[in-house]
C-alpha cells in the first residue's frame, strides 16, 4: 500500500500515541474565514452587524446579501478539531468559481463547545446573536444540543449527525443522516453487515460485542446497532456503556476487556465494535483486547488519523466517506485533497477535515437547490427533499427519510502501523 496522502501537522489534539489531551482550548472559538469569501457588506467575525451593501439579490434572511452568505460552525476542539479547514477548502473552491448565484460563502467562526452540552447551547446562541449568520455549518461534536434552539429560531444547520439534534428535526441535516436514533426499533446501522463483509462471512450466526462511553448518545447508538444485528441474524453477546465519558480518563481497561473476552459463552466474539468518542479510550480498549489474544476485527469510527496510525496498528476504522487512500481511483477524493492544499499546503487531510469538507459540499448543494431568492425556509424546504450523494464517495443520504435514519454506506480501513489499507471498499449495506 502506498504512503498516506496526509501532510505533516495533525489537527486532532492528541498529546501522545495513546493519551488524549481532553482539556479545553484556551479560546472558545476560532476565527476561520474563507479566504476568498469576504464582501464589502460584512464585518469582522464575532462583531454584531447587520449585513448591508445594497440589494440582497432577492434574499430575505439574516446573514445574506447579494454577494455573501455568512455561516458559523461548532465543534469539540479537544477531540475533533479540523472540520473548519475542510469546510473552508470546499467553500473556497465554490467561491473561486463565482459562488452560489453570485454569493460567496464566509465561514466567520468555529466555536468550541468543550464537550459540554451547556456550553454547546450557549455557544450556539452566541453565534446567532453576534455573528449575523444565515446557517450553522460545519458541526462536529457528539454533545450538540443547540439544534433545539436553532429549530426554534428556524435556522438550518448541517453537520455530522452523531447527536440526537439531527434526528426528527426538520432544520438539521447530517451528511449521513440521523446517526443517533431515538427509537432503536426504527434505526439501522451498516456496521454488522460491514464487519461480516470484512470477515467474508454471512452475518447470520456471527457474535458481536460492542462497548461505548456513558453518554446520552451511547444508549441510542448501541440499541440501533443491536437492532440491526438481530435483523441480519447476528447475536449480540455484549452491549454496554460502562466507560466514563471524556474528559474523564480511564487508568485500567482490563475489566471491560475481560467482560468482552468472555462474553460469547465464555469465549470471545467474532468482532468488536468500539463506539467510543475518545481516541485514548479507543486505543486503550484496542490494545487491551489485542494483549488478551483477541484476533478478530476491532472496529471504531474515529482513529483514522496520521498521528494515530502507529498506535492503532491492527485496528479497523469505519469511515462514512471514501478514504484518502482511494484518491487514485475516486476523483472526488482527489479533488478534496487538491482543495485542501490550496487552503493550507502543509495541512493534513484527516477524518474530521474530510467530514467538514462534505458538510460544506452538502450545504452548497442545498443552496443551489433553494434557488437565488434565498431564505432560511426556502433552504430547509429544498434540503428536506434532496438526496445528498457524491459518486463512490459519500451517500446517498435521502431526505426526509434521513431525518429518522442513518446512512448505510461506508468503508473499512485498517492500520498496518505505517499507513492504512482498505479492508473493505466504499459500499452500501443491504438491510432486510
Amino acid at each position: 500500500m502506498r504512503a498516506p496522502l496526509w501532510g505533516g501537522r495533525v489537527a486532532v489534539t492528541v498529546v501522545a500515541a495513546a493519551t488524549l489531551a481532553a482539556t479545553a482550548c484556551s479560546s472558545s472559538s476560532s476565527k476561520t474565514t474563507s479566504t476568498t469569501a469576504a464582501s464589502s457588506g460584512s464585518t469582522a467575525a464575532g462583531s454584531p452587524t447587520t449585513a448591508s451593501g445594497g440589494s440582497n439579490g432577492g434574499a430575505t434572511a439574516p446573514g445574506v446579501t447579494a454577494t455573501e452568505i455568512r455561516v458559523a460552525g461548532i465543534e469539540a476542539k479537544a477531540l475533533w478539531a479540523g472540520s473548519e479547514l475542510g469546510a473552508v477548502a470546499r467553500f473556497n473552491r465554490e467561491n473561486a468559481a463565482g459562488g452560489v448565484y453570485g454569493r460567496k460563502i464566509t465561514l466567520v467562526e468555529t466555536a468550541d463547545d468543550k464537550l459540554d452540552p451547556t456550553t454547546d447551547v450557549q455557544e450556539t446562541k452566541r453565534l446567532v446573536a453576534q455573528d449575523n449568520i444565515f446557517a450553522v455549518v460545519p458541526i462536529m461534536t457528539i454533545v450538540f444540543q443547540g439544534g433545539t434552539y436553532l429549530a426554534d429560531q428556524q435556522i438550518p444547520f448541517f453537520g455530522w449527525g452523531i447527536s440526537p439534534s439531527f434526528c426528527g428535526n426538520k432544520w438539521g441535516f447530517g451528511i449521513t443522516g440521523c446517526v443517533v436514533q431515538s427509537d432503536p426499533k426504527l434505526g439501522t446501522s451498516s456496521l454488522p453487515i460491514m464487519a461480516a463483509r470484512m470477515l467474508k462471512k454471512d452475518p447470520s450466526g456471527l457474535a458481536m460485542a460492542q462497548i461505548a462511553e456513558d453518554t446520552a448518545a451511547a444508549a441510542g447508538s448501541l440499541a440501533v446497532v443491536e437492532n440491526t444485528a438481530t435483523r441480519v441474524g447476528s447475536k449480540t453477546v455484549y452491549s454496554q456503556a460502562p466507560i466514563p465519558a471524556p474528559p474523564a480518563t480511564v487508568g485500567d481497561f482490563t475489566p471491560y476487556v475481560q467482560a468482552i473476552m468472555h462474553s460469547n459463552n465464555g469465549g470471545p466474539p467474532d468482532y468488536v465494535l468500539l463506539l467510543l468518542a475518545s481516541p485514548s479510550n479507543i486505543l486503550g480498549m484496542q490494545k487491551g483486547l489485542q494483549n488478551a489474544g483477541f484476533t478478530g476485527p476491532i472496529i471504531n469510527t474515529l482513529t483514522y488519523s496520521p498521528q494515530l496510525v502507529a498506535a492503532s496498528k491492527g485496528g479497523t476504522v469505519y469511515v462514512q466517506a471514501a478514504p484518502i487512500e482511494a484518491a487514485a481511483t475516486t476523483p472526488p477524493v482527489q479533488q478534496m485533497i487538491n482543495d485542501m492544499k490550496v487552503v493550507q499546503p502543509n495541512a493534513p487531510v484527516n477524518l474530521f477535515q474530510e467530514y467538514g469538507y462534505w458538510q460544506a459540499d452538502m450545504f452548497i448543494q442545498a443552496l443551489k437547490a433553494a434557488g437565488p431568492n434565498l431564505t432560511r425556509a426556502g433552504l430547509e424546504a429544498a434540503a428536506e427533499k434532496m438526496t445528498y450523494a457524491v459518486k463512490d464517495t459519500i451517500g446517498p443520504t435521502t431526505y426526509p427519510a434521513a431525518m429518522e435514519q442513518p446512512g448505510v454506506c461506508g468503508d473499512l480501513v485498517t492500520s498496518n502501523g505505517t499507513s492504512y489499507d482498505i479492508s473493505l471498499a466504499y459500499n452500501c449495506a443491504t438491510l432486510p
